[in-house]
């Protein structure tokens, strides 16, 4: 994990990955930060300014949101996910741009990016899978269909709620009847 300026921006660095940071801006108006991806995957929250991410096949960009990006060097393919805000993927040969729950990627250092897509329920998950523990506002932006799917739980609502009405059952105990106490009756 690495925390940087402005305060709240980290990045998740996935296993195996390689990166150099290449250059940072500390102005906190517009803070800037380049670096650059030789293998593996990294997910950044970006509390403002922009950070840029090169790798040899193209450009990654985000300003202010949520971006990963990962890169193969054997396959030279390079992939981003824009799960918030505006993104762009560039290279020599073209730029896509992206935004909220969007992904493109680039097949090879000599192709343009693809075409832009939506992000995939796997996607999503990737990112609580990383990020969820960082930012408690993450499923603002993951699609509730994807929920049940993504956010681990032992036990579902449904089986919660039965397991609740069942307890209740067993362990409540019969309400007593107020009692009054006796009166005496006049005899006659």
């Amino acid at each position: 994990r690495l925390d940087w300026l402005p305060a709240g921006s980290i990045a998740r660095v996935g296993p195996n990955s390689l990166f150099t940071l290449e250059q940072g801006s500390p102005e906190p108006d517009n803070p800037f930060t380049r670096l650059k991806l030789w293998a593996g995957q990294v997910w950044v929250i970006l509390s403002g300014g922009e950070i840029q991410i090169e790798t040899p096949s193209g450009v990654a960009a985000v300003r202010g949101s949520y971006m990963s990006v990962s890169y193969d060097p054997e396959q030279e393919t390079f992939s981003i996910t824009c799960l918030e805000g505006e993104c762009s993927l560039a290279n020599e040969y073209g730029e896509v741009e992206l935004s909220d729950g969007e992904t493109s990627e680039i097949l090879g250092e000599d192709l343009p990016p693809e075409e832009v897509e939506e992000m995939t329920e796997e996607d999503f998950a990737e990112w609580y899978e990383m990020v969820g523990d960082e930012d408690p506002d993450l499923l603002d932006y993951i699609p509730e269909e994807y929920w049940e799917e993504i956010v681990p739980t032992d036990v579902s609502t449904e089986e919660l709620t039965e397991e609740a009405t069942d307890e209740g059952e067993d362990t409540e105990e019969p309400a007593e009847e107020p009692t009054e106490p006796p009166t005496e009756e006049p005899t006659p």
